[in-house]
């Protein structure tokens, strides 16, 4: 059986071989979602896998710090440091031609990340 906490495994000291508690664990927030594979599959990503879940505890008695928000927003992908050199590019194209398609924006605001 799995459980999936929500606090990343690496962020924090985590090895319990040498003794060490997780922030999960000093906090003792006891949110968890435990679930276990229905087929493994050789070759396959676990991320891809169907999972049933076994068990659910909702509650939370932790608040969310500063520093566990920052990692969530990064590891939710909004928290993305942006390329201040590509960016001024397209503000000064922006400037120059303020009606730019959007499809010829895109490109070139995903090479800003």
């Amino acid at each position: 059986m799995n459980s999936l906490n929500f606090l990343p495994s690496n962020a924090y000291s985590t090895n319990h071989k040498q003794g060490n508690i997780t922030e999960k664990e000093k906090i003792k927030c006891p949110f968890a979602i435990n679930f276990s594979y229905v087929k493994k599959k050789p070759g396959v990503a676990m991320s891809s896998l169907h999972v049933k879940i076994t068990k659910v505890n909702t509650l939370h008695t932790c608040t969310l710090s500063s520093a566990s928000h920052r990692v969530a927003l990064r590891k939710s992908g909004q928290l993305v440091k942006l390329d201040l050199n590509h960016m001024q590019t397209v503000m000064e194209l922006l400037r120059e031609k303020p009606h730019t398609a959007s499809r010829e924006l895109r490109p070139l605001l995903v090479k800003c990340t």
